[in-house]
């Protein structure tokens, strides 16, 4: 049934440890039950970063495997569709599109380029920018795992039609990741084995003169709606979309 809110695989070398998981909130448990995701925020008193962690519970039955999932994310199309599936006007896209993908230091480079207005408690906020999200090597306990990083400084790459873009607009800088993890593996006690834990995490500090817990609040809501309608939504996204093979 649709669910509407109330409220970037590369060569790496196998001697590198594995990078950690984030911590899964203790009343994760009870909003997966509720909501099928919680969500965990820590931003400071006055000034300076945000860090988000959501973790989302699919069933194998919609998403068979981990590449799935992953394309699912990296359909950056669709995501205009998948937030507005939720009914919300948290996040309003004018444009969101996946560039061609290139290489770089061993890596293959999906850029993802948005154009969007975030509700906030003064009025929408428009961000816009290019960002590049690569595989890496999987986090302890993850399947796979992605990370992505929003480019913050000269000309970037933009669609056809689109006014050039010099840098990031509406945000500092941005970072994150996002991981696949089987549940059938134990690590995680409120999903089973017919189950996958989808982790996003993302670091950012907006340009907005707004108290960072306020930005916050503002951002949990954006970032739900996106992450709701593209997992629990019946939202179609054609095979020749799709960017990993299985």
């Amino acid at each position: 049934m649709k669910r509407v809110i109330a409220l970037s695989l590369a060569l790496f070398s196998g001697m590198a440890a594995a990078k950690d998981l984030p911590a899964i909130p203790a009343d994760c448990a009870k909003s997966v039950a509720d909501l099928g995701y919680c969500s965990a925020v820590q931003a400071p008193t006055f000034k300076g970063p945000i860090d988000m962690q959501f973790f989302v519970v699919v069933d194998k039955s919609n998403y068979p495997t981990v590449t799935s999932i992953i394309n699912r994310y990296l359909a950056f199309d669709y995501w205009p569709e998948f937030s507005k599936s939720t009914s919300t006007d948290s996040l309003l896209f004018s444009k969101s599109a996946r560039m061609p993908s290139f290489d770089k230091d061993q890596r293959t480079i999906y850029p993802h380029y948005y154009d969007y207005r975030l509700k906030s408690p003064i009025g929408y906020i428009k961000v816009r920018g290019l960002t590049h999200n690569y595989l890496v090597q999987p986090y302890t306990n993850a399947v796979m795992s992605l990370e992505f990083v929003a480019q913050t400084a000269g000309p970037q790459t933009v669609p056809a039609g689109e006014k050039p873009l010099d840098g990031l607009e509406g945000v500092k800088f941005q970072t994150g990741a996002v991981h696949a993890i089987d549940c059938a593996n134990g690590s995680v006690s409120f999903c089973s084995a017919d189950q996958f834990l989808l982790v996003y995490t993302t670091n950012l500090q907006p340009d907005i003169d707004l108290l960072p817990k306020v930005a916050a609040a503002s951002i949990q809501s954006g970032i739900e709606s996106l992450l709701v309608g593209m997992l629990f939504n019946d939202v179609q996204i054609p095979a020749g979309a799709l960017v990993l093979k299985d």
